[in-house]
């Protein structure tokens, strides 16, 4: 249930924080628009659907909980623009640079989930011209309930 909270905290935040963001299509008769945000996956493809682009994929990636009482979870964000310029990756860089800014200056969500540094991103090599992608990772910390021992247990 950690997790599930923090991706939705911070698909919250996200949609603030590119919410006056205009981007492109994949399809010409749809007006630009701000990035999607999306839990987890794209839904798969239907020929009648609006665009999946832009989009912003916030998904959990791998977890640990701790002796120490916290648990820590590693949150991918995948960004998805679609240009037929050759410098289209520009507007993925674009939507990191405010999700980074956005996310930096206000690194708690919901008094409880923490951003830890490093905030790490790649743009990927391989694209699929004419869509574009990229991925950050970010780090989660989480205080946890400790282990409250049974009535009379003293240790093993």
């Amino acid at each position: 249930m950690i997790e599930t909270e923090l991706t939705r905290a911070i698909r919250e935040r996200l949609e603030t924080i590119v919410e006056n963001l205009r981007l492109k299509s994949d399809k010409k008769d749809q007006p630009d628009r701000p990035p999607t945000v999306v839990n987890g996956y794209l839904a798969p493809k239907r020929s009648n659907q609006q665009s999946d682009f832009p989009y912003l994929i916030v998904r959990p990636g791998q977890g640990t909980t701790g002796s120490d009482g916290f648990t820590r979870v590693t949150v991918k964000l995948l960004v998805g623009c679609f240009s037929e310029e050759f410098d289209g990756f520009e507007y993925g860089l674009q939507v990191l640079s405010l999700i980074r800014k956005g996310l930096m200056e206000s690194p708690t969500l919901e008094k409880r989930y923490r951003m830890e540094l490093p905030f790490d991103w790649e743009l990927f090599d391989d694209q699929p011209y004419p869509e574009w992608v990229l991925e950050a990772t970010t780090q989660w910390t989480i205080a946890t309930p400790l282990e409250i021992p049974d009535e009379g247990v003293t240790g093993l």
